[in-house]
């Protein structure tokens, strides 16, 4: 019986937590999805596998920054939504408050082909969410920031 409750702790205490970023919902801004190539929107069909491949890359990141203490936990915590935009003209990933789209939220902003829409790479959106925490940070003062 001790031994049981042993492994039963063990295990307990070897399971990941919570992440700082499960509570966010995500979003697409469908107005930022149009195929250039073919100048019509992006079928819903291969927008809802694009919107959870994008937000299950940003949980990732926020989570795993969040429990190296690389950003603060609580203040990602308080976020609700992240919208989810293509952002044209840009030269990197880009983290922003939107009041626009509800208290609490950020748009989340990287070029992607629209035609591909492909998800940043990891360290992408960790070097934005450093920055949006932490400005002070090298690199984040470079111009396109």
């Amino acid at each position: 019986m001790i031994a049981t409750s042993l492994i039963a702790a063990a295990l307990a205490a070897a399971a990941p937590g919570p992440g700082c970023a499960d509570a966010i919902s995500y979003d697409l801004d469908r107005s930022a999805f149009r195929d250039r190539r073919r100048q019509r929107p992006i079928p819903p069909a291969r927008l809802e596998p694009f919107r959870q491949k994008a937000a299950k890359a940003f949980r990732d990141a926020a989570d795993g920054l969040c429990a190296r203490k690389a950003i603060p936990a609580a203040k990602v915590a308080q976020i609700k939504r992240v919208v989810i935009q293509s952002a044209a003209g840009a030269t990197e990933t880009q983290l922003y408050e939107a009041r626009e789209f509800g208290p609490h939220s950020l748009v989340f902003q990287w070029v992607f082909a629209e035609g591909t829409l492909a998800v940043p790479k990891r360290r992408d959106i960790e070097d934005a969410l450093v920055c949006r925490y932490h400005p002070e940070h090298k690199g984040c003062d470079e111009p396109g920031d």
